[in-house]
């Protein structure tokens, strides 16, 4: 082992933990210590003279060199050493590690020149994280003291928010790093900044698609009473069964959408688009988050079918009604919940097919836009509640067993 290399790493590590390198108040002058047996269990150990003979050499060497300060005691070893920070120059040298100071210092400069200036989430992810360099932490969302690392992510960052068609993660990838897969070495911190300030309603599992960034193609889902018309045909999907999925590609093509039946209902995910009976509605699962493609064809389908009701049919959670209010506020449609009330929720309780509430759902339980759904939300928070779509399909297997 080299304990020369382990010994400085270690004083480095206490060092610029403590910020010293920034002179914060009276933190450079308190001491750094090292207790070589607390570090070194094999310097105590009788049986093991070689470790012993080898920690004694490398404390002997930095003490002098100046590095560290300290005596042998009657037994001949070193009990406590002292760090001399004057020397940390030194210790960067001899161990090739860049100093954290400059490191920050490289990052606080990446960011003031980057440019966030007509995009207000990446505006405000710059500013909390210049406010970290400047209270010596590190930055956030999985970005710590890599500063190749923050490159990335501003250039993803930035290209991601150009986008304005749905774009494959490997082509994005590709385009912005010559490389298909160095995207996969930051998605989680892309993830994760998108999550925290790019909108409420967002979850890791749509982040993504919200900004038209997919794995693979997505699709839209419809089935019902409604009728498709584009390239001069038109297609009658109640005459399909289980209905039909066009990819996103082709919803520009779309000429218009007809709703031959009472109301246009939209649900969050898979399963419920398959269990939902049609009756005389049309359904339509969007296959992702509403992005600039989905919310276009919702828009032209309002615009076309002014008489017909809208309903939105998610779970009974925050994100749920997160989900139905940036579905009413992207689209301008007066969507109205389905199913997402309190006496179905009651209903689900009853039947023990409901879920405890997580801590983030607790924070979130009172924000401003979900002031409509409060009665619920309440209810949920007093009975530490909530609930799935697939509830009702499960409940009604129980009523038929």
């Amino acid at each position: 082992m080299n304990y020369i290399s382990a010994i400085l790493e270690k004083f480095i590590d206490d060092y610029e933990r403590r910020g010293l390198f920034q002179d914060f108040g009276n933190k450079s002058r308190q001491g750094i210590f090292l207790y070589p047996e607390k570090i070194f269990p094999e310097y105590t150990d009788f049986y093991n003279e070689d470790a012993y003979l080898e920690i004694n050499e490398a404390l002997e060497f930095l003490r002098q060199q100046g590095i560290v300060h300290g005596d042998k005691d009657s037994r001949g070893q070193y009990q406590r050493l002292q760090f001399d920070p004057a020397m940390i120059d030194r210790c960067y040298k001899l161990t090739d590690r860049v100093p954290l100071g400059e490191i920050r210092r490289s990052m606080k400069a990446l960011l003031c020149a980057w440019d966030t200036e007509r995009c207000e989430p990446l505006e405000q992810f710059r500013a909390v994280q210049l406010q970290r360099l400047q209270q010596n932490k590190p930055l956030e969302h999985g970005i710590g003291d890599d500063l190749q690392k923050l490159r990335d992510v501003t250039l993803a960052l930035s290209a991601l928010m150009q986008l304005r068609s749905e774009t494959y993660i490997r082509n994005f990838s590709k385009a912005v790093f010559a490389d298909s897969k160095h995207f996969q070495k930051i998605r989680g911190c892309i993830e994760a900044i998108l999550c925290a300030y790019g909108g409420q309603a967002l979850t890791r599992k749509t982040v993504l698609s919200t900004f038209n960034l997919v794995d693979n193609p997505t699709y839209v889902m419809f089935k019902g009473h409604l009728h498709i018309h584009f390239h001069g045909q038109t297609l009658h999907v109640e005459d399909i069964p289980g209905g039909i999925a066009l990819p996103s590609t082709a919803l520009p093509a779309i000429g218009q959408v007809s709703i031959e039946g009472t109301s246009l209902v939209t649900v969050e995910n898979l399963t419920t688009y398959h269990d939902e009976q049609v009756m005389q509605n049309a359904i339509v699962y969007l296959g992702g988050f509403h992005n600039a493609i989905r919310t276009d064809l919702l828009k032209h389908i309002y615009s076309k079918n002014p008489k017909i009701s809208f309903f939105h049919k998610g779970d009974i959670d925050v994100y749920g009604f997160l989900i139905l209010e940036n579905l009413k506020s992207k689209t301008g449609i007066p969507f109205q919940p389905l199913e997402m009330d309190l006496e179905t929720l009651k209903k689900y309780e009853a039947h023990r097919l409901v879920q405890p509430l997580s801590i983030s759902d607790r924070k979130m339980l009172h924000l401003p836009q979900l002031a409509p759904y409060q009665e619920v939300l309440t209810y949920m928070e007093q009975h530490n509640c909530k609930a799935e779509q697939e509830s009702q399909q499960a409940l009604l297997l129980m009523l038929d067993s």
